[in-house]
C-alpha cells in the first residue's frame, strides 16, 4: 500500500538504478555504450511503476541526477565535468539532445496511455470501475478529481490535460463533431474569428452532402477563410461514411502511442528561439543520427557540434593557434591530412597526447581508420546478405488476374492520377486505365485513391479473385488488414475494405517501384498532360520505355 509518505514508498526504483551502476562495470564503457546502459537499463527500471502512479517529481530529479553524473564521470571516482543541463541531453535528438527520458515528463505520457484507454475501452473493468466512484454521470474528459480520490485515479487524472491538447476527431457521418469546438481539421484548428459569416452550422454534418457523400463546397467556403476551406475540402469522405472516431492527432494511425505523447510535451516545453531553428536543425541531427555508424562516433559528432568539448588554448599537436573545434578537427596541419578520416579517431588521438604523452603518426592513424572502417563494412555487409536472403525467400502466389496501380500527385493544383494495369495469369496486358482525382492534400491520400480505383476496377470487370499490387508499402498493409483505420486515410480505406467483401479472394501485395513501371509511367504522362486513358488489351504508348521483361509470365 502507498501512503502519504509517497517518495519513501517509491525510493526502491532510486535504490535499484544505484544498485544497478554499482553492479555494473561502467569504467569500460564508452560513451555510446553509457547511452545505451542509461536508455536501455537504467531508465527502464521505474517504466513499469511510472505506468501505473505519478511519482513525486523530486524523486524523479535525483534518479535523473544519479544519471546524469553516469554519463559525464571519466571513471570510478572521477566525477567529470557537466558539459551541459540534464534537461537538453533529455531533448529530442532532432532538437539537439540525446533523447534521454525526461522522467517526469515520460511518467506523464504513460499515464496519458491508462486515460486513452479509460476513452477508447469504456467496457473494461477498470473503466467500469472508475466511472462508477468518479464520473458517474459524465465522461473521463470531463471528469474532476473529486474528494479524497486514490493514488491510481489522481495519476491518471493528471494526464487528462496532456490528453485533452492531443485527442481529435476523424470524419465520418460528421454527427458528433461540433465545427468550432472539436478539432477535426488535419493540421489546423479553427479559432472562433476565423469564419467569414454568422455561424449557419454547428455540426460538421451540416457541410456535408449525405445523399452523394461529398462536402458542400459553396457552404463551405462561404463559412470558412480560404485556407481552410481548401484543408476541410481535402478531407477525404468515403463511399461507405461510418461514425465518427475520436484519435490522436500525434499519430499518423490515429492510434494513441506513449512515443507521440512524450514528444507534444517535450516540444511545449522548447523556448520560442527553438522553434525558429527548427528546419536547419532537424535537418542536420537527422542525418547526424541515421548514419550508419557506432554510438561512440555520432556522439563525438554531436559534442563537437554543440561545443561540448575540452580544448586548451593553445594547441598540443602544432602549438600554435588557439585550440578550439575547428582548429583540432581541421585547420590544425597535422590534421589537413588525414581530416577526410574520422572525427572520433582523431579526438583520441589527441586526447592521447594530453593525457599519456603519446604521439602517434599520421600513417599509423590512417591504418587504424583503414582498419576500423572494415570491420563496420564486414557489418553492413552480413546485414544486407541477410535483407537479400530474406528477399529470395518470397515466393510468387498463383493468382489468375492481377492489378497494378501507382498515382502520381501534384502539390501544386491538389490533383492527382491513379495509373492501372491489368495482367492475366500469362503477364498479358488486359486493360490499361487512368483515373483523375482532385483535392488531394498528400502523396500518401493520392496512392490510396489510386488502391481504391483498382478494387473498384476489379469488381466492375467482374473478377471473382484478384490481386492487387502496389509500392506504397502502408497503403498494403492497411488494406491487408481489416481494423478499423484511424488515420487521414480513414474513409477511402473503409471503402476498400467494404469492396473486398464481394471478392471471392483478393490480395494486397507490396512490390517495389522497378517492378511497378508502367502504372508508373501512366500515372506521370497522364497527369502532366491532363489526359484520360483506356485501353483494353493495349499496353500505353506512355509505357513503351518501360524495360523489356518487364511482366513476368508463368512457366506453365
Amino acid at each position: 500500500m502507498v501512503g502519504r509518505k509517497k517518495k519513501e514508498s517509491f525510493q526502491i526504483l532510486k535504490d535499484r538504478i544505484k544498485q544497478r551502476i554499482d553492479h555494473w562495470s561502467t569504467r569500460h564503457l564508452s560513451q555510446g555504450g553509457k547511452e545505451i546502459f542509461i536508455k536501455s537499463i537504467l531508465q527502464a527500471i521505474p517504466t513499469y511503476t511510472m505506468a501505473c502512479f505519478l511519482l513525486p517529481k523530486t524523486l524523479c530529479v535525483e534518479m535523473e541526477s544519479i544519471m546524469a553524473k553516469l554519463w559525464w564521470q571519466k571513471g570510478i571516482g572521477r566525477k567529470g565535468i557537466h558539459w551541459c543541463e540534464w534537461r537538453k541531453l533529455c531533448e529530442l535528438k532532432e532538437n539537439g539532445g540525446l533523447g534521454f527520458r525526461n522522467m517526469c515528463q515520460f511518467n506523464i505520457a504513460l499515464l496519458a496511455k491508462q486515460g486513452w484507454r479509460l476513452i477508447v475501452y469504456p467496457d473494461s473493468l477498470l473503466a467500469r470501475v472508475l466511472k462508477a466512484k468518479y464520473f458517474p454521470n459524465s465522461d473521463f474528459l470531463n471528469a474532476s478529481l473529486g474528494n479524497l480520490p486514490s493514488l491510481t485515479w489522481r495519476s491518471i487524472w493528471a494526464a487528462k490535460g496532456l490528453l485533452q491538447s492531443g485527442m481529435g476527431w476523424r470524419v465520418g457521418r460528421g454527427t458528433e463533431i461540433s465545427v468550432w469546438e472539436d478539432h477535426w481539421i488535419p493540421g489546423k484548428e479553427i479559432n472562433g474569428w476565423e469564419h467569414q459569416t454568422e455561424n449557419e452550422v454547428e455540426l460538421v454534418a451540416d457541410l456535408i452532402d449525405a445523399e452523394n457523400s461529398e462536402w458542400k463546397t459553396e457552404l463551405v467556403e462561404r463559412t470558412f477563410t480560404a485556407d481552410i476551406a481548401e484543408k476541410v475540402l481535402q478531407i477525404p469522405l468515403g463511399k461507405n461514411p461510418g461514425a465518427d472516431m475520436q484519435i490522436w492527432r500525434g499519430e499518423l494511425s490515429g492510434d494513441f502511442s506513449v512515443r507521440s505523447a512524450y514528444k507534444i510535451l517535450q516540444n511545449a516545453r522548447m523556448d520560442p528561439s527553438d522553434l525558429l531553428l527548427q528546419t536547419d536543425i532537424q535537418k542536420f541531427y537527422k542525418k547526424l543520427w541515421n548514419l550508419k555508424l557506432p554510438s561512440k562516433l555520432l556522439i563525438t559528432v554531436w559534442r563537437a557540434s554543440t561545443k561540448r568539448i575540452a580544448t586548451s588554448s593553445v594547441c598540443p599537436r602544432c602549438g600554435s593557434g588557439d585550440e578550439d573545434i575547428g582548429h583540432v578537427f581541421r585547420f590544425c596541419p597535422a590534421t589537413k591530412e588525414i581530416w577526410q578520416l574520422t572525427i572520433w579517431l582523431l579526438w583520441g588521438a589527441r586526447n592521447r597526447l594530453v593525457h599519456e604523452k603519446k604521439t602517434e603518426s599520421v600513417e599509423a592513424l590512417s591504418v587504424g581508420v583503414k582498419r576500423y572502417m572494415a570491420e563496420i563494412d564486414g557489418i553492413q555487409a552480413e546485414k544486407l546478405s541477410t535483407n537479400r536472403i530474406e528477399i529470395r525467400n518470397q515466393e510468387e502466389l498463383p493468382s489468375e488476374t492481377t492489378i497494378f496501380f501507382d498515382a502520381a500527385f501534384n502539390a501544386r493544383n491538389k490533383k492527382s492520377m491513379a495509373g492501372l494495369v491489368v495482367t492475366d495469369r500469362t503477364g498479358g496486358i488486359v486493360k490499361t486505365m487512368n483515373m483523375p482525382n482532385s483535392n488531394v492534400p498528400t502523396s500518401f491520400t493520392a496512392e490510396t485513391y489510386a488502391g481504391y480505383h483498382a478494387v473498384k476496377l476489379g469488381r466492375s470487370m467482374g473478377f471473382q479473385t484478384v490481386r492487387i499490387k502496389g509500392d506504397s508499402q502502408t497503403v498494403i498493409k492497411k488494406c491487408q488488414t481489416n481494423k478499423t483505420d484511424k488515420s487521414v486515410i480513414s474513409a477511402i480505406i473503409r471503402d476498400i475494405q467494404e469492396l473486398s467483401k464481394q471478392f471471392l479472394k483478393i490480395e494486397f501485395q507490396f512490390i517495389n517501384r522497378n517492378e511497378n513501371q508502367m502504372a508508373h509511367r501512366i500515372t506521370e504522362e497522364t497527369l502532366r498532360r491532363g489526359e484520360t486513358v483506356s485501353l483494353g488489351g493495349e499496353i500505353s504508348h506512355y509505357s513503351h520505355d518501360a524495360p523489356e521483361g518487364r511482366w513476368r509470365r508463368s512457366l506453365d
